[in-house]
């Protein structure tokens, strides 16, 4: 089991790997649920890129907020770090109604996901 997710080598730099076992652990090792919790990640984290790439092109701080907050603490969990800071200075933008230097950020982001994105595809696929 463990080393399925350890096996993972293409980018993985994008996940902690050692925070995802953890998770995998705490579902007491229970293969299916934990692929339905990193299906279900990828599904609303999917929706909620968007949901900041529209908020960020009619300037709506409350939904960037809201969808930044929401996507840094799903991430967070499932070992993506870096995604989750890049949430955070997008949510801290959000709340100080700051759209400066936001699509550079946005940029960043959307670039980090695909990579989180791919990994845990694969993590998943190994199951």
């Amino acid at each position: 089991m463990k080393e399925k997710i350890s096996n993972i080598t293409n980018i993985k730099g994008s996940v902690d790997i050692q925070l995802l076992e953890s998770l995998r652990d705490m579902l007491g090792g229970d293969e299916v649920v934990f692929v339905k919790v990193v299906q279900c990640y990828l599904t609303e984290s999917s929706q909620l890129i968007e949901d900041i790439s529209t908020s960020i092109i009619n300037q709506n701080s409350q939904l960037l907020e809201q969808s930044a907050h929401k996507l840094k603490s799903s991430s967070a969990s499932l070992g993506a770090i870096i995604l989750s800071h890049l949430c955070l200075q997008i949510e801290i933008m959000g709340q100080g109604d700051n759209f400066a230097g936001i699509v550079e950020l946005f940029s960043q982001l959307d670039q980090e996901y695909r990579k989180v994105a791919i990994t845990l595809r694969q993590i998943i696929n190994e199951y």
